[in-house]
This record gives structure tokens, sequence and C-alpha cells, in this order.
């Protein structure tokens, strides 16, 4: 028997009995498991199976699912059970076929190893890991958590509540919940512990039908939550990407934390940390990243320190008014064209100013115009060189400078999204004190900043336009020179928003609120020609767009 592997499949006939003849008819119980070198037994999903009575008989499929099961009612009779597609496992093939008798009211058990099959030397064209099949089945419980600070991850635990980091949700003004592209709702912060950095957040997750709600891991008295060495897997939105799937295995546990190798970045805070039977065993909190190279390895709050807030959490739901479920525009599934990023970025374009509260500047930059503007830079050093080279004369090799062009893959990283940003930052101001101080004994201005951002609404003529993302920003300084110093900070806005609300035959309002006074909107118009000109920075999109959709731009 070979040593790196046994192959036990179980099959359990019931009672088969032929209704016209007066029997009840049985059910075939079909389980396939692997038992590898460890001896730890693994169920074998999507295994083919054919069952029949021979040549030129009625053949039946029977496929197993994710646990390795399957099911499938025979009559009494003589059949033959067959390996319709090999099973691979560790770069080897095995197929069954044996036959078996069921007699009325007779229970079948077949026991088929490594000895019985044909094992071939050859890999199998896909294989899919445990850890894929998991992500398959559990990911519909994991989210998003969108606010004004940043984003995180989080999962549902109950109809109506998720959980994430309290970190995630901390200083926020603004929650949404984003189950999947397109499916994102208005949500609200119920309770947090900042101590154990966990908080709760309700939406309406009956809105969408492919949700679920994951399973708590509740060890046994005396059982451990994990233990070194156990396999695990991370789910969570990293940085740009949505919903993605990590593995590894715990490396350490802590009084307060499980320490493991698996992998999470920024964006995966709040998300689960799953044992391979599928229960959440942590939430997925910090990143331990060394200064200089290596991956890094990852601390996860055990789920236990869940439990002394959630009751409280399922207290308030009770009373809770949750937002309306109504859905949010999302980032546009097709990206900006690149051929038309690539052409802006020989361009000196600037960003689009408009009306600002005082004390504020506002302006919006469209995919062209940030590609022109993050390119300024090295156009400008092409001139500089471009004179070295005529001084040349006819001598010496030209070359041409090559700008930060788009590929294929940017879209993958949020580089190209098509999507209008707009910015309102508090400006810094010499202080009256300053002033006097400067006219009486001179000395450097004293610069602060006299307000900050709270909240923006862009208005469509009568109808609010919703943020595709929406974010309040820090914006610190901390400068000092012969003539002036700064040291403050500040909070900013930038928006994102889809073209589509720049469609010229409307007016278009910003309204700015500021922390000073959270009651007043001040109300500030967007020209035509800003309008006009950010909608035709998107005349390419809108052609790409329709071209894929088969019609005329």
């Amino acid at each position: 028997m070979a040593r790196w592997l046994t192959l036990l499949v179980l099959v359990a006939g019931l009672c088969l009995t032929c209704p016209a003849a007066g029997h009840a008819e049985g059910v075939l119980n079909l389980t396939v498991v692997v038992i590898a070198d460890d001896l730890s037994v693994k169920p074998v999903p999507a295994a083919h199976f054919s069952v029949g009575t021979g040549p030129g008989g009625d053949e039946r499929p029977v496929v197993t699912d994710l646990q390795g099961h399957a099911s499938l009612p025979l009559p009494a009779g003589h059949y033959r059970i067959v390996s319709a597609k090999p099973v691979g496992y560790l770069a080897k093939t095995m197929t069954w076929e044996k036959t078996f008798d069921i007699r009325d009211g007779e229970t079948i058990e077949l026991q088929l190893t490594s000895s019985d099959a044909q094992v071939a030397d050859s890999v199998p064209a896909r294989q899919v890991d445990d850890a894929g099949l998991l992500y398959r089945r559990l990911k519909g419980g994991v989210v998003t958590v969108e606010t004004d600070a940043g984003h995180g991850s989080g999962f549902i635990v109950a109809p109506n509540l998720i959980v994430t980091n309290s970190h995630v949700v901390e200083g926020s003004f603004l929650t949404r919940v984003r189950f999947s592209r397109g499916k994102k709702i208005p949500a609200m912060v119920l309770c947090q512990d900042k101590q154990r950095d966990v908080a709760f957040v309700g939406c309406d997750t009956s809105l969408f039908s492919d949700t679920c709600t994951l399973e708590l891991a509740k060890p046994s008295a005396g059982e451990p939550l994990a233990v070194e060495g156990e396999r695990v897997i991370a789910i969570g939105s990293p940085l740009n990407q949505d919903k993605i799937v990590t593995s590894g295995i715990v490396s350490k546990i802590e009084r307060g934390a499980i320490i493991s190798d698996v992998n999470i970045n920024q964006g995966n805070s709040g998300g689960p940390l799953l044992n391979m039977a599928g229960e959440v065993i942590g939430i997925t909190t910090f990143h331990d990243v060394p200064d200089s190279s290596g991956p890094g390895i990852s601390g996860i709050i055990p789920i236990s320190e869940v439990a002394p807030l959630m009751l409280e959490a399922q207290s308030k739901l009770k009373t809770a008014l949750l937002p309306k479920g109504e859905l949010l525009p999302d980032v546009p599934e097709s990206p900006f064209p690149a051929t038309s990023l690539d052409e802006a970025a020989t361009k000196d374009l600037e960003f689009y100013h408009i009306d600002a509260p005082r004390s504020f500047k506002a302006f919006m930059l469209t995919p062209p115009v940030r590609e022109s503007m993050s390119n300024a830079q090295i156009r400008e050093l092409a001139k500089v060189k471009a004179l070295r080279e005529q001084k040349r004369g006819p001598k010496g090799v030209k070359g041409t400078v090559r700008l930060d062009q788009n590929r294929v893959w940017e879209q993958y990283v949020g580089k190209d999204a098509a999507v209008v940003m707009v910015f309102v930052q508090p400006l810094l101001k010499e202080t009256s004190g300053s002033q006097w101080r400067r006219f009486m004994i001179g000395g450097p201005k004293k610069m602060r900043f006299r307000d900050d951002f709270f909240r923006m609404e862009l208005w469509r003529g009568d109808k609010l336009i919703q943020p595709i993302q929406a974010h309040r920003i820090q914006q610190a300084v901390d400068e000092s020179g012969f003539f002036s110093y700064a040291q403050d900070i500040a909070f900013a806005g930038m928006y994102f928003y889809d073209s589509s609300a720049f469609e010229p035959g409307a007016k278009l309002t910003l309204k700015v609120v500021r922390e000073s006074d959270t009651e007043a909107l001040s109300e500030h118009g967007i020209s035509e020609k800003v309008q006009r000109q950010v909608w035709d920075d998107f005349a390419p999109y809108r052609a790409a767009a329709a071209m894929s959709a088969g019609a005329a731009p």
C-alpha cells in the first residue's frame, strides 16, 4: 500500500424495494475521503462516479458535494460503481471499479482504498485547495465596511448584524457596507469597544440573497480555540482588492491574540480568521511588518473577545432605526481607457478650480487631469534633458524620456477608476497674533489652519448625488523656515463621484459643511464651463463603454 496516500470510500446502501412489488426503494449514501500520511482525513468534493446494473443497463451519475457526500435512490439489485473521472491527489490519479449486490432491507458497506484503485503517475488538469472550497462557501458572509475615515472588512454574525474592528469605524460620521460590486448600502455603528478593538455595525442584510451568517467557534470546555500549526484562512478586502482569500497556519497563541503567518494587509482589518471547519476563530486586526524585508506576520483578536459586546449590540439592534436600505453608487466596473490616459500624460493639464468657503480651497480631478499632473515633474525634467541633447548637436544618442505609462494590470490596483474626485481642503493663514508681533518686533509668520472640513454634498438641480466614496482625511503640516512656520493638523474632504452627474443640462451645486458650524451649509455653484470640461474629459470612457455594449458612442 502506498505510504503517501490512503483513499477510503464508504458506500452505504439503505433498504431498497420495488414499489410495484410492495417494497420501499432504498438510498445509496456515498462518502469519499482521503487519508494522508499524517492520518488527517480530507473529504473529496466533486468526485464523479457512475452506478449502474452493468453493460447495456441504466447508468446513474453520482457527484460528491463539498463535504465529500452524495446520495442516490436505488431499487434492490446487482450494481457496479465506477469512477467517471479520476480523483487527483499529490501528483497521482486514482480510479475505482467494483460490483456489489443489494437485497431488500440490507445495508451494504463498501470500503475502497488505494489497494483497490488503479493509480496513475499523472497530474490532474486542475485541483482546488480546501481553502478555495471554504472561501466559495463562506465569502457571502464577508463584507467591506466603508467609512469617511477609510475602509476595512467585516463579517455577518446574525441578521442585520456585522462585526468589525473598532479602529475601522473610529472617528467616522458616515458608514456603508459593501456586500459585492454594485451592492452597497448605508449602515450605522451600533456599539464599539476600543479596548478590545471590536465594533458592531447594523444594516439590512436581507436585501441580498447571496449572503450568509458565519458561525463563531465555541470550543468545548477545556478545548483550545486554536492550536499552533492549525491551518487557517482569512477573507477580506485589503488595499484595492475585494474579498480575497489567503491561507496559513496558527504560529503562536498569546493571551489576547492569535499570531499567524496568514497574509493580511491594510483593509483586511475586521475580517474573519476561519479554521478549516468553517468556524470564525478570530478577527484579523494588525500586521507586524519588518522595516527592511520579509512578509511580516499577522495578529488576530480571538473571537472570544466579541462575546461581551455582542449582547449589547443585539439589544441595541432591537430598537435601532437602521438606515434605509437603498443601493448606493459603486466604482464603475470598466476602467478608463489606458490609451487616453497615456495621451493625457504628455499634456500639461491642471485641476479644475471651483468655489469654496472662506479659508478653504476646492478643486476637481478627472482621470486625464490626474494622469497629466502625476507626470508633470518628469515632463519638466525631460525638457532639461532635451536642452542638453540640443547642445550636443548631431553627435551622440538622443533618447526619449519614458513617462509613467498605463498597463493593463493597473485596473486591478485602483489606478484607472473612471471617477471624478472632488477635494475640499483648509488653507493655512497667518494668525492675528503673528501679524501684531511681526508689526511690533518682526519675525517669521505663524501659520495655522482656520477651520476643518466636515462633509460635502453635490446637488444636480434639486437632486442629491450620492458619492461613490467619501473620505475625511487628515492633513498635517510641520514646516519651519526663515519667513514662516506652521505646525497644525486639520481635516480635508476627498469625495469620488460617477461622471454621469456632470452631464450638461442641469446646474451643479457644491454644499460644504465645516466643523466650526455643522448645521450650516455653504453653497457654491459649479460653472457650466467646468462642468462641460469634466464631461468632455470622459468622452473616451463613454465611447469605450458604448463600443463594449455594441452601440454607437
